[in-house]
């Protein structure tokens, strides 16, 4: 059971709002019965029944980065200048005079998939995120859904699919009715695909001693690859072989900067073998080392990608 003692409300003279301080919700009162919307394709939306009108936050979805909206994100959208936002601890944020809209900037970076909406509401806010274009002009980029009916706060998920692309901002807007408010929400997204950027030119090979010098046992040479990787890239990833080997030995590669750490990327056995690894490595300023160990070798690097 809630408990709430209003008490005289207060202006606040930068956005306008009408603040009545209560205590804060329970936790155990924002999760109600069972029910979950899915926005699995436009126009679509369904609601599976549930308890006395609540709607039950479904799990996290693994993979997902989640950013939380308080109801303090929200302001009024309006043309009427008498137009403000109200906000109370028990019911979160909602427009006055009602009917209206309030909006929330979504600080979500550009490239990621919208996967997951979390509301925490009174009433049948209706809810999208809006895809507002940076030449003007607007549109939802999930469908606009009412949440589901009935008393006190209420907790749902809604599934969602949409990009965010460049040449846009989004917001997610609510559109609420007398009585309706938001009291946040969380979004759960994939973030951009920085991972791993293939590189995409025309000659991957930026060492071949077969046309100078091959390694002693035990030397180590600075490798410049910022002319074939990503200027912002953290590591690189490239193809190393040894070519002629003298012997049992290895090759290591490491960022530049730093000491031998000990360790074998490209590990041979017998004189004359050619044998070639994959090696992931961290970079300092485009520029990886690579060492020889216990025996003298040609050696080929040739990048593969970037990874961000």
């Amino acid at each position: 059971m809630t408990h709430h003692t209003d008490i005289e409300p207060v202006v606040d003279p930068n956005s306008r709002s009408d603040i009545s301080r209560r205590t804060l919700l329970g936790a155990g009162a924002l999760i109600g019965g069972a029910g979950l919307i899915s926005l699995g394709q436009p126009g679509h939306a369904h609601a599976l029944p549930a308890a006395d009108g609540a709607a039950l936050l479904a799990p996290t979805i693994d993979g997902l980065t989640y950013v939380t909206l308080d109801a303090f994100a929200f302001d009024v959208a309006g043309v009427s200048p008498a137009a403000y936002r109200l906000y109370q601890q028990t019911t979160g944020m909602q427009p006055q005079p009602a009917p209206g809209e309030i909006h929330a900037p979504l600080p979500i970076p550009i490239g990621s998939v919208v996967k997951q909406i979390n509301v925490g509401f009174l009433g049948q806010p209706i809810v999208a995120i809006t895809r507002r274009q940076l030449t003007g002009g607007y549109t939802d980029l999930t469908t606009l859904t009412t949440l589901t009916a009935g008393g006190g706060v209420k907790t749902q998920t809604l599934a969602v699919d949409g990009e965010l692309t460049h040449g846009a901002s989004y917001a997610v807007r609510a559109f609420c009715s007398a009585g309706a408010s938001v009291l946040g929400m969380t979004i759960g997204y994939i973030p951009p695909a920085q991972a791993f950027i293939p590189y995409s030119g025309t000659e991957a090979r930026v060492l071949d001693t077969r046309t100078g010098v091959r390694f002693d046992a035990g030397e180590e040479r600075v490798v410049d690859l910022s002319g074939r990787i990503i200027a912002t890239a953290r590591a690189a990833v490239v193809n190393v072989t040894a070519v002629g080997v003298g012997g049992r030995g290895f090759l290591s590669v490491y960022r530049d900067g730093i000491a031998f750490p000990g360790t074998s990327s490209v590990n041979y056995t017998a004189p004359g073998q050619t044998v070639a690894n994959g090696v992931i490595t961290a970079v300092s300023a485009g520029r990886i080392k690579v060492r020889a160990g216990d025996t003298s070798t040609h050696v080929l690097v040739d990048v593969i990608g970037s990874l961000l």
